[in-house]
């Protein structure tokens, strides 16, 4: 699928009367919107960077109301009817009453270039919707998220994303375990891109298990040589954990995909393992346990991260096959200030002794910290006082070392 498209002077990008599904945001050059009424073409607007054409295109299967024509060369990103579509069929209340608020409008254009006249109660009560859902700019933001989104696809296909790696270490003499696999973004114009700016939008885009997979793969691909190196120094082997969005346990492929690109790994599978949240545990239960037990079969370790921000963590200890619980960095950050953090962070340590489940305590910055979680009994911690995520030459030399 072309996400880019450049037109020459003179081409039309699509004509009036004809059906569409896809819309086209300018990046470079100029358009005109025309129509034609009695034989005569009027020329509705010129379009420049930054503004979108076709948009209803997305939303309906109705004619194209006007006509639209490159004036100078002009390169678009093209928005297809699919890109939307789960948007669509999982609008909220207020996304499904702007999206009527757009209909209305254009519409209500089509019956004025038709040569019926809009009455004062539509414009009021297009306004008076406007007001209602507290829109300032819907259009811009709406304009930015599928730029992003477009730029996301581009990501996958240009591998403009790389992982990073930060360290897990036995608390006692700072020795290395493993690592937790982080990805990135790395935007030819953007920079770095953060993962809490595109993470969710992936997830909303349905882009998110195609980036997962990606980055199990890189990421296990990574481990291998980091793996063979520790061997060849005498030195154990590292394992590594890989965060699995909660998207991905409503995919009935995920157990056979993880099972087949661990194999191509070369990587024994009790060194992987998969990163959930307490989310994916409230939302769908019933679906995530009979995948958890089957991903234990392939061999995998199962670790619920962020724990104890939930609201019955107690539950999911006896419910799930949990091998590793992580404390929440927000309660690491304050132990050492607050009791009532201190508190939850001994009890959380005494419950995975009693469990026998592997305890990791993260955001660990302070050398305070990592010595009053050793008191406490926490095994193993990561955060930036044991280093910060690492390109894998820096984690095959830490590997190594």
């Amino acid at each position: 699928m072309d996400l880019k498209h450049t037109f020459a002077p003179g081409a039309v990008v699509f004509r009036e009367g004809t059906i569409g599904d896809t819309a086209y945001i300018v990046e470079r050059g100029s358009l005109d919107v025309t129509v034609t009424r009695l034989g005569e073409t009027i020329k509705l607007a010129t379009l420049g960077a930054g503004e979108i054409v076709g948009e209803m295109a997305l939303i309906d299967d109705l004619p194209r109301s006007a006509t639209v024509t490159a004036m100078t060369e002009t390169s678009v990103m093209v928005i297809r009817r699919e890109q939307i579509q789960n948007r669509l069929r999982n609008a909220d209340v207020i996304t499904g009453a702007l999206l009527r608020l757009t209909l209305n409008r254009f519409r209500t254009l089509q019956r004025t270039m038709g040569g019926h006249p809009i009455t004062p109660e539509e414009t009021d009560q297009d306004l008076l919707g406007a007001a209602a859902f507290g829109i300032e700019d819907p259009y811009e933001r709406a304009r930015e998220r599928l730029m992003l989104e477009q730029e996301l696809r581009e990501a996958l296909a240009s591998e403009q994303f790389f992982v990073q790696f930060q360290p897990i270490v036995a608390l006692p003499d700072h020795s290395l375990r493993g690592f937790e696999a982080l990805v990135r973004w790395r935007h030819p114009e953007r920079g770095l891109v953060s993962p809490g700016r595109f993470v969710a939008l992936a997830e909303e885009a349905g882009l998110i298990n195609s980036i997962d997979g990606w980055t199990v793969r890189s990421a296990l691909s990574s481990l291998k040589r980091m793996q063979d190196a520790a061997v060849a120094a005498g030195k154990p082997k590292p394992w590594l954990s890989v965060n699995l969005s909660g998207t991905r346990f409503v995919d009935d492929t995920l157990v056979e995909t993880l099972r087949r690109v661990v194999a191509e790994s070369g990587v024994e599978p009790r060194y992987l393992t998969v990163e959930i949240t307490e989310g994916v545990l409230i939302d769908a239960p019933q679906v995530a346990e009979p995948i958890l037990r089957a991903l234990k079969d392939i061999g995998l370790t199962i670790a619920l991260d962020d724990f104890g921000t939930g609201y019955s963590s107690l539950s999911y200890l006896q419910r799930f096959p949990i091998d590793v619980i992580k404390i929440d960095l927000s309660f690491v950050g304050r132990m050492m200030e607050n009791e009532t953090s201190l508190q939850i962070v001994r009890a959380i340590i005494g419950l995975a002794q009693a469990l026998q489940i592997r305890v990791v305590a993260e955001g660990i910055e302070r050398s305070e910290q990592a010595s009053v979680l050793l008191g406490l009994g926490c095994p193993m911690g990561q955060g930036y006082l044991f280093g910060r995520p690492l390109d894998i030459e820096d984690a095959m030399a830490m590997t190594t070392k």
